[in-house]
């Protein structure tokens, strides 16, 4: 029987400054990639909480990307960015 995919929790979206991604995986990386296709946000997470600093992009549509430590795609979202 395949694993179930672990439970991820963004909030708040839309958001102004900072975005929390809560997780039950401890070894992730959180990708933000922007309407173009660029990626503008690149974090290698230890812990289940992290907390991304979202102030410095424009305001707009952006992608959210989780992967897993062997790099699978594992959930995406929009997330969108209002200031």
């Amino acid at each position: 029987m395949p694993k179930a995919p672990p439970a991820v929790v963004v909030y708040p979206n839309p958001v102004d400054n900072m975005l929390t991604v809560e997780s039950s995986m401890q070894n992730y990386q959180i990708q933000v990639w922007n309407i173009a296709g660029a990626r503008v946000i690149s974090e290698t997470c230890t812990s289940g909480r992290t907390a991304l600093d979202m102030s410095m992009l424009n305001p707009g549509l952006y992608i959210l990307t989780i992967l897993n430590d062997n790099g699978t795609l594992l959930t995406s979202e929009k997330i969108s960015v209002q200031h």
